[in-house]
């Protein structure tokens, strides 16, 4: 009965967070469902006006790195939750 109460909770939670989970691959974690990083702007002093837009591009491109930011803590927070309970989840199986 207990081994399919934890199962049960394991599956649970394996699902609840699989939405959310990153990528590891070659010992390298990437967020997956964050999109792609935001390309940082390139600063054109040609002119007083190209300038001026190339702050406004680098204010909305720190705006974008902050969600962008937000989202790959957010994923990396649920995969260690996953992985230390399905790591508890293992000692209590004895395995």
């Amino acid at each position: 009965m207990n081994q399919t109460i934890l199962f049960a909770a394991f599956f649970a939670l394996t699902t609840a967070f699989t939405a959310n989970a990153g990528v590891l691959e070659n010992g390298s974690w990437s967020a997956s469902g964050c999109g792609a990083m935001p390309e940082t702007p390139v600063i054109d002093s040609s002119s007083v006006a190209a300038f001026n837009r190339s702050v406004g591009a680098i204010n909305a491109w720190q705006k974008q790195m902050q969600v962008y930011h937000d989202c790959m803590i957010k994923e990396a927070n649920a995969d260690s939750v996953t992985i230390n309970q399905s790591a508890r989840a293992g000692q209590g199986r004895g395995g």
